[in-house]
Parts: C-alpha cells; structure tokens; sequence
C-alpha cells in the first residue's frame, strides 16, 4: 500500500507491521521460495513470500543451485558443512554448495567425509587427508579403531584411526589371521580362495555374463561388503576395470557380472578374471 493506495510497481522485499514480505506488481507472492537480493545488497532466503530469519542451512534457489543462509542471509564466508531443507548434509564453499569436494571435514568437534559435496552415511573406508590416511566408518572419523580396513588400494593397518605406517607385526580379523608390514596387510594363505572355473554365458554381440566359481569359504563370505569381477591384463598385474557383481551361494561360491565390450570382446578373451570384493 501506498498512501491508501495498491502499489502496483511495489516489487521485492517489503516490510509491512513487522513482516518482510515478497512482492511481485504489487502482489504478496506467496508461492515463492528462493533468494532475493535487497536494497542492501544482501541475499535473503525467502520462503512462501517471506523471509525466514528462523533458517540457517542450505537452501535451493530459483536458479537451482543451493546456498548457505544464516538466520536467514546468505553468508558468503562460510567454508564447512550444512543441511539442506532435506535434512541431508553437504559440503559448503563460500556459502555455496560444492559438489566437487572429496575429502575430510572438520564439524563441531569430529571429523566426517565428503564425496561428490555429500556426506555419505553409509561409507565406510580409508581417507587421504592432508599427508596421513584415516580410517571414516559410516561417514565419520573413528579415533578409536584399531586394526585392518580396506580401500581401493588394499588393507592397510589402523591404529587409533590413523594407518600406522611404522607398525609390523601379525593378528587375527574376523577369524583370518594377517600379517602387517609397515602398515600393509596382508591376510595369510589359508584364507585365500580360488577361483576354480570360469565362464561366459548370454552373449548378445556388446554384452556378455562372465560368471566365477571358487571353493567356500565362510570366513571370507561372511565379512560382509559387496562383491565385484576384476577384469585383468594377461599377467595378471593389472586391473582394467571393476565389474559390479551378484553372488550365489550353492555348493560352491559363484559371482556373475555383465561385461559390455566395444573390441568384439578381443581384450576380454585374452584378459584374466578374479573375484574382488569392497568393504
């Protein structure tokens, strides 16, 4: 209103007996959700027409990106962690969310891991941050774990949820016994299966089912994680891609994976097969 008057040109941010409010040609827009830039030059998280001082998180804009606002405001000098109107948290740079972050966080007194921008619950690993290498169960920074966990590069040695690169000495995971030199871990022999056939089913000309079959072994299969094929060069040294598997479990252990190929499946004829498996 404007000396009695509809104000139709009122657009923005409007301050009406105590309320700011959004408004389009003069309209309270109650269907907006978004940031507005105000005369002030500050950015304000508006939400069903108006500005929520209550909020502190990320939030989408119009733009469909999601920045951080506190008590309301976006604040463009805020590095760390923050929850979204979904209740999910991700990494903040700058008051704005980035997606390109992999790495540890410092949150209120612990230590949480990032991927892609998004703190997954559910991962469970061993971190590079900085110069050193920590072990993150379900997301977090477990100081007090000690012994092996595995990531893409092996088994390393934890202690205090730190890999321990002066330690070297034997134990026993799971029932598998291990021996540790420099912090790498090695489980001993008698807890090795081997792949005992190897076969290829449902070829369609791109795609085809590579399936391997090796003794039981209940040690190995009960230590939970998710089975994958490792398809290998020739000699066996190294691994050319990860194949996400399904597992059978009979008289014997089988894992099946699709493998799709571009060559005519020229490598894969010649490539060797083994049954991975991540924690």
């Amino acid at each position: 209103m404007k000396n009695g008057v509809v104000d139709i040109s009122a657009n923005g941010l409007v301050y009406i007996n105590g309320t700011w409010y959004y408004m389009t040609a003069g309209e309270w827009n109650l269907s907006y959700n978004g940031f507005v830039k105000h005369v002030d030059k500050k950015w304000y998280y508006v939400q069903g027409g108006k500005i929520r001082f209550d909020f502190t998180g990320l939030a989408k804009h119009t733009d469909n990106k999601w920045y951080y606002a506190e008590k309301g405001i976006i604040n463009w000098n805020y590095s760390g962690l923050a929850k979204n109107t979904y209740n999910s948290w991700y990494y903040v740079k700058n008051g704005k969310f980035d997606s390109s972050y992999n790495g540890l966080v410092y949150y209120q007194g612990s230590w949480y891991c990032v991927r892609k921008g998004y703190l997954d619950w559910g991962y469970t690993s061993v971190v590079k941050y900085g110069n050193d290498w920590f072990y993150v169960e379900k997301g977090k920074l477990n100081w007090e774990y000690i012994g092996p966990a595995m990531n893409e590069n092996g088994w390393w040695y934890i202690r205090n949820g730190k890999l321990d690169w002066n330690y070297s000495g034997k134990g026993t995971y799971k029932g598998m016994t291990y021996t540790v030199s420099n912090g790498y871990v090695t489980f001993n022999a008698g807890n090795q299966s081997f792949v005992s056939n190897c076969t290829a089913s449902n070829y369609t000309g791109s795609k085809m089912t590579i399936t391997l079959t090796a003794a039981r072994n209940e040690v190995l299969e009960d230590l939970g994680g998710t089975y994958c094929i490792f398809l290998m060069n020739s000699a066996g040294t190294q691994v050319l891609s990860t194949l996400p598997a399904t597992v059978l479990k009979g008289g014997s252990f089988s894992v099946s994976a699709v493998l799709e190929s571009g060559d005519s499946f020229k490598q894969a004829s010649m490539a060797q097969y083994a049954i991975g498996w991540k924690n």
